[in-house]
């Protein structure tokens, strides 16, 4: 009975760090890689970076996400944060290759993948 409370809060913990750690993917991306402006939409992005201390609470959401499941889970934390950061670099890398910047189809998918890579890293070790 008590391993399965055990299961049960390190999967509420992977839950919230992977939403807090995809948001905060997304917010990187936003201000390291360039807007594809194509100015036909409704809604016009800025060009302006955001400030650093935007960036910053952004990471301090995503470290206060994670740090629940660090703690509880000492061997998914391993594979968790990194495939996740390695599958965002590597979505970001792709987009800025193939559209020179990113869309907000984009944004989302990399905090979506983020998402995905963290809860499959913390299911592999949770065999």
């Amino acid at each position: 009975m008590l391993k399965g409370r055990i299961l049960a809060t390190i999967a509420a913990a992977t839950l919230v760090a992977a939403h807090a750690g995809g948001r905060c993917a997304g917010v990187l991306l936003i201000n390291t890689v360039p807007y594809v402006a194509d100015r036909v939409g409704k809604i016009v992005q800025s060009d302006d970076p955001l400030r650093r201390h935007e960036a910053v609470l952004a990471c301090a959401f995503a470290v206060a996400g994670l740090a629940p499941l660090l703690v509880m889970a000492r061997r998914s934390r391993v594979p968790a944060a990194p495939s996740g950061i390695v599958v965002a670099v590597l979505t970001a890398r792709l987009a800025s290759r193939l559209l020179r910047g990113y869309t907000d189809d984009v944004a989302g998918a990399i905090e979506q993948l983020f998402e995905i890579a963290v809860l499959l890293g913390v299911a592999a070790c949770g065999r």
